[in-house]
Protein backbone atom coordinates (compact mmCIF):
# COMPACT_ATOMS: atom_id res chain seq x y z
CA UNK A 1 0.00 0.00 0.00
CA UNK A 2 2.98 2.11 0.82
CA UNK A 3 4.52 1.66 -1.79
CA UNK A 4 1.35 2.36 -4.44
CA UNK A 5 1.13 5.47 -2.57
CA UNK A 6 4.63 6.78 -3.01
CA UNK A 7 4.22 5.77 -7.15
CA UNK A 8 0.75 7.58 -7.33
CA UNK A 9 2.29 10.62 -5.35
CA UNK A 10 5.44 10.34 -7.97
CA UNK A 11 3.12 10.57 -10.89
CA UNK A 12 1.17 13.44 -9.60
CA UNK A 13 4.00 15.49 -8.34
CA UNK A 14 6.58 14.93 -11.43
CA UNK A 15 4.62 16.92 -14.40
CA UNK A 16 3.76 19.50 -11.40
CA UNK A 17 7.80 20.26 -11.14
CA UNK A 18 8.52 19.75 -14.51
CA UNK A 19 6.26 22.87 -15.38
CA UNK A 20 7.68 24.76 -12.20
CA UNK A 21 11.04 24.39 -13.73
CA UNK A 22 10.13 25.53 -16.98
CA UNK A 23 8.53 28.60 -15.35
CA UNK A 24 11.61 29.41 -13.22
CA UNK A 25 14.16 29.14 -16.24
CA UNK A 26 12.21 32.03 -17.90
CA UNK A 27 13.09 33.51 -21.30
CA UNK A 28 16.08 32.81 -22.89
CA UNK A 29 18.52 35.76 -22.06
CA UNK A 30 18.96 38.80 -24.44
CA UNK A 31 22.57 40.04 -26.80
CA UNK A 32 24.76 41.61 -23.73
CA UNK A 33 25.67 45.13 -24.30
CA UNK A 34 28.49 44.16 -26.33
CA UNK A 35 26.30 41.99 -28.67
CA UNK A 36 23.67 45.42 -28.85
CA UNK A 37 27.34 47.52 -29.66
CA UNK A 38 28.01 45.19 -32.41
CA UNK A 39 24.39 44.97 -34.00
CA UNK A 40 23.72 48.96 -33.75
CA UNK A 41 27.06 49.64 -35.29
CA UNK A 42 27.03 50.99 -39.00
CA UNK A 43 30.67 52.74 -39.57
CA UNK A 44 33.49 50.94 -37.49
CA UNK A 45 36.87 52.35 -37.59
CA UNK A 46 40.68 50.64 -37.43
CA UNK A 47 43.08 52.33 -35.47
CA UNK A 48 46.51 51.32 -36.73
CA UNK A 49 48.18 48.46 -35.07
CA UNK A 50 50.44 49.09 -31.60
CA UNK A 51 49.50 52.56 -31.23
CA UNK A 52 49.43 51.74 -27.74
CA UNK A 53 51.87 49.05 -26.82
CA UNK A 54 55.67 48.20 -28.26
CA UNK A 55 55.03 46.31 -31.91
CA UNK A 56 57.78 43.59 -31.40
CA UNK A 57 60.09 43.51 -34.38
CA UNK A 58 59.50 39.63 -35.06
CA UNK A 59 56.08 41.04 -35.97
CA UNK A 60 56.52 44.20 -37.78
CA UNK A 61 56.10 42.22 -41.11
CA UNK A 62 52.99 40.73 -40.01
CA UNK A 63 50.62 43.23 -38.82
CA UNK A 64 49.31 43.96 -42.70
CA UNK A 65 48.22 40.52 -42.77
CA UNK A 66 46.48 40.75 -39.83
CA UNK A 67 44.60 44.10 -40.35
CA UNK A 68 43.50 42.77 -43.54
CA UNK A 69 41.97 40.02 -41.78
CA UNK A 70 40.13 41.99 -39.18
CA UNK A 71 38.89 44.25 -41.52
CA UNK A 72 37.84 41.28 -44.29
CA UNK A 73 36.04 40.12 -40.74
CA UNK A 74 33.97 43.19 -39.87
CA UNK A 75 33.04 43.94 -43.39
CA UNK A 76 31.81 40.34 -43.54
CA UNK A 77 29.10 41.31 -40.84
CA UNK A 78 27.82 44.05 -43.46
CA UNK A 79 30.01 47.05 -41.45
CA UNK A 80 31.52 49.99 -43.44
CA UNK A 81 35.15 50.00 -42.65
CA UNK A 82 37.44 52.26 -42.57
CA UNK A 83 41.30 52.68 -41.02
CA UNK A 84 42.93 54.92 -39.49
CA UNK A 85 45.82 55.98 -41.25
CA UNK A 86 49.65 55.10 -39.46
CA UNK A 87 50.54 58.55 -39.12
CA UNK A 88 47.27 60.25 -38.34
CA UNK A 89 46.59 56.90 -35.44
CA UNK A 90 50.35 57.83 -34.17
CA UNK A 91 49.79 61.59 -34.02
CA UNK A 92 46.45 61.22 -32.53
CA UNK A 93 47.42 59.20 -30.26
CA UNK A 94 50.61 61.37 -28.42
CA UNK A 95 48.17 64.05 -28.47
CA UNK A 96 45.61 62.40 -26.61
CA UNK A 97 48.41 61.26 -24.15
CA UNK A 98 49.65 64.56 -24.11
CA UNK A 99 45.92 66.09 -22.44
CA UNK A 100 45.54 63.61 -20.35
CA UNK A 101 48.84 64.23 -18.58
CA UNK A 102 48.20 67.96 -18.69
CA UNK A 103 45.16 67.36 -16.95
CA UNK A 104 46.74 65.55 -13.96
CA UNK A 105 44.90 62.53 -14.96
CA UNK A 106 46.49 59.24 -14.72
CA UNK A 107 47.83 58.13 -18.27
CA UNK A 108 45.20 54.99 -18.33
CA UNK A 109 44.34 53.82 -21.07
CA UNK A 110 40.72 54.44 -20.56
CA UNK A 111 41.37 57.98 -19.82
CA UNK A 112 42.97 58.64 -23.38
CA UNK A 113 41.22 56.74 -25.26
CA UNK A 114 38.13 58.82 -24.53
CA UNK A 115 40.28 61.94 -26.22
CA UNK A 116 41.87 59.79 -28.87
CA UNK A 117 37.84 58.94 -30.00
CA UNK A 118 36.60 62.61 -29.37
CA UNK A 119 39.90 63.77 -31.40
CA UNK A 120 39.12 61.61 -34.38
CA UNK A 121 35.12 62.31 -34.04
CA UNK A 122 36.47 65.53 -34.67
CA UNK A 123 37.72 64.15 -38.37
CA UNK A 124 35.15 61.44 -39.20
CA UNK A 125 31.79 59.94 -37.92
CA UNK A 126 32.00 56.50 -36.45
CA UNK A 127 29.92 54.08 -34.30
CA UNK A 128 32.55 52.13 -33.07
CA UNK A 129 36.57 52.32 -32.96
CA UNK A 130 38.70 49.11 -32.66
CA UNK A 131 42.07 49.64 -31.71
CA UNK A 132 44.17 46.09 -31.93
CA UNK A 133 47.68 45.36 -30.58
CA UNK A 134 50.15 42.35 -31.87
CA UNK A 135 52.46 41.27 -28.71
CA UNK A 136 54.29 38.27 -28.43
CA UNK A 137 53.00 35.21 -26.02
CA UNK A 138 54.72 32.29 -24.42
CA UNK A 139 52.74 29.42 -25.20
CA UNK A 140 53.44 25.95 -23.61
CA UNK A 141 53.57 22.84 -25.77
CA UNK A 142 52.82 19.28 -24.96
CA UNK A 143 53.18 16.64 -26.87
CA UNK A 144 53.45 18.63 -30.03
CA UNK A 145 50.57 20.86 -29.30
CA UNK A 146 50.73 24.16 -28.15
CA UNK A 147 48.31 26.34 -26.18
CA UNK A 148 48.18 29.81 -25.63
CA UNK A 149 45.94 33.06 -25.15
CA UNK A 150 42.42 30.39 -25.75
CA UNK A 151 44.44 29.17 -29.19
CA UNK A 152 45.23 25.59 -30.22
CA UNK A 153 47.93 24.74 -32.60
CA UNK A 154 49.52 21.04 -33.38
CA UNK A 155 52.98 21.36 -34.42
CA UNK A 156 54.85 19.73 -37.19
CA UNK A 157 58.80 18.48 -37.09
CA UNK A 158 60.67 20.08 -39.70
CA UNK A 159 64.05 18.57 -40.35
CA UNK A 160 64.73 15.29 -41.55
CA UNK A 161 62.76 12.44 -42.18
CA UNK A 162 62.32 9.03 -39.76
CA UNK A 163 63.75 6.27 -41.44
CA UNK A 164 62.62 3.54 -38.71
CA UNK A 165 61.11 2.40 -35.88
CA UNK A 166 63.97 2.36 -33.69
CA UNK A 167 63.90 6.39 -34.07
CA UNK A 168 60.20 7.34 -32.65
CA UNK A 169 61.70 7.96 -29.40
CA UNK A 170 61.29 11.69 -31.22
CA UNK A 171 58.04 12.20 -29.75
CA UNK A 172 58.27 15.74 -27.72
CA UNK A 173 57.35 14.89 -23.83
CA UNK A 174 56.95 16.79 -20.85
CA UNK A 175 56.41 20.79 -21.46
CA UNK A 176 58.39 23.19 -23.78
CA UNK A 177 57.73 26.58 -24.29
CA UNK A 178 57.58 28.05 -27.72
CA UNK A 179 57.09 31.54 -28.65
CA UNK A 180 53.85 32.79 -30.29
CA UNK A 181 51.71 35.44 -31.46
CA UNK A 182 48.94 36.95 -30.23
CA UNK A 183 46.46 39.83 -31.16
CA UNK A 184 44.51 41.81 -28.43
CA UNK A 185 41.82 44.51 -29.17
CA UNK A 186 40.34 47.25 -27.24
CA UNK A 187 36.53 47.72 -29.30
CA UNK A 188 35.51 51.25 -27.80
CA UNK A 189 32.16 53.67 -28.76
CA UNK A 190 32.27 57.03 -30.33
CA UNK A 191 32.73 58.40 -27.16
CA UNK A 192 35.57 56.73 -25.70
CA UNK A 193 33.79 54.17 -23.29
CA UNK A 194 34.95 50.37 -23.74
CA UNK A 195 33.02 48.17 -24.83
CA UNK A 196 35.15 45.37 -24.92
CA UNK A 197 38.87 44.28 -24.46
CA UNK A 198 39.76 41.35 -25.40
CA UNK A 199 43.32 38.70 -26.52
CA UNK A 200 43.44 35.86 -28.86
CA UNK A 201 46.50 33.90 -29.87
CA UNK A 202 47.08 33.48 -33.58
CA UNK A 203 49.87 31.34 -34.53
CA UNK A 204 53.08 30.03 -33.12
CA UNK A 205 56.09 31.86 -34.57
CA UNK A 206 58.44 28.62 -34.38
CA UNK A 207 58.55 25.18 -35.15
CA UNK A 208 60.22 22.33 -33.99
CA UNK A 209 63.64 21.31 -36.21
CA UNK A 210 64.73 17.57 -35.97
CA UNK A 211 68.11 16.61 -37.11
CA UNK A 212 69.71 12.79 -37.86
CA UNK A 213 72.81 11.91 -37.69
CA UNK A 214 73.02 8.66 -39.47
CA UNK A 215 75.45 6.30 -38.24
CA UNK A 216 74.78 2.77 -40.29
CA UNK A 217 74.41 -0.20 -39.36
CA UNK A 218 71.66 -2.79 -38.61
CA UNK A 219 71.54 -1.46 -35.51
CA UNK A 220 69.32 1.44 -36.75
CA UNK A 221 70.89 3.66 -33.63
CA UNK A 222 70.87 6.71 -35.32
CA UNK A 223 71.55 10.08 -33.00
CA UNK A 224 68.66 12.23 -33.15
CA UNK A 225 68.17 15.90 -31.78
CA UNK A 226 65.69 18.54 -32.13
CA UNK A 227 65.82 22.37 -31.27
CA UNK A 228 63.32 25.39 -31.32
CA UNK A 229 63.84 27.73 -34.49
CA UNK A 230 62.00 30.67 -35.73
CA UNK A 231 59.57 30.77 -38.02
CA UNK A 232 60.24 32.59 -41.54
CA UNK A 233 57.95 34.42 -42.14
CA UNK A 234 56.77 34.35 -38.56
CA UNK A 235 52.47 34.56 -39.66
CA UNK A 236 51.72 33.06 -42.33
CA UNK A 237 48.56 30.52 -41.46
CA UNK A 238 45.92 32.34 -42.84
CA UNK A 239 43.11 30.49 -41.25
CA UNK A 240 44.70 30.81 -37.79
CA UNK A 241 44.48 34.36 -37.95
CA UNK A 242 41.08 34.79 -39.71
CA UNK A 243 39.98 32.64 -36.61
CA UNK A 244 41.98 34.79 -34.32
CA UNK A 245 40.78 38.14 -35.38
CA UNK A 246 37.21 36.51 -35.16
CA UNK A 247 37.57 35.46 -31.79
CA UNK A 248 39.30 38.65 -30.56
CA UNK A 249 36.37 40.94 -31.46
CA UNK A 250 33.73 38.26 -30.55
CA UNK A 251 31.11 38.98 -28.84
CA UNK A 252 30.92 42.47 -30.04
CA UNK A 253 30.61 40.48 -33.59
CA UNK A 254 29.56 36.65 -33.76
CA UNK A 255 33.05 34.94 -34.25
CA UNK A 256 31.05 32.85 -37.15
CA UNK A 257 30.68 35.30 -40.53
CA UNK A 258 26.77 35.38 -42.29
CA UNK A 259 26.43 33.78 -44.87
CA UNK A 260 25.26 35.62 -48.23
CA UNK A 261 22.08 33.64 -50.35
CA UNK A 262 23.36 33.93 -53.83
CA UNK A 263 21.45 36.23 -56.19
CA UNK A 264 18.09 34.79 -57.74
CA UNK A 265 17.91 34.59 -61.45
Amino acid sequence: MQKSLSRCLVRTLLPIAVAVSGCASGPPPGPSAAELAGQNAKVILVAPFNIVSWLPPELEGSSRMVSDALVDHLEAHGKTVHRVSFRAGRDLWAASMKEVLSSGKKSHFENAAKVYARLIGEQINFDVLVVPSLFLQTAKMRNMVAKWDGATQRMVWHGDAIKNRTQRHDSQTGTVNIRAASIFAHVIDSEGNTIQSKRRGLEVIEHMQRTITRRGGISGNDEMKWDVEDDKPPINDIEMIRAGVAAVVSPFLPEEVPTVAPPIP
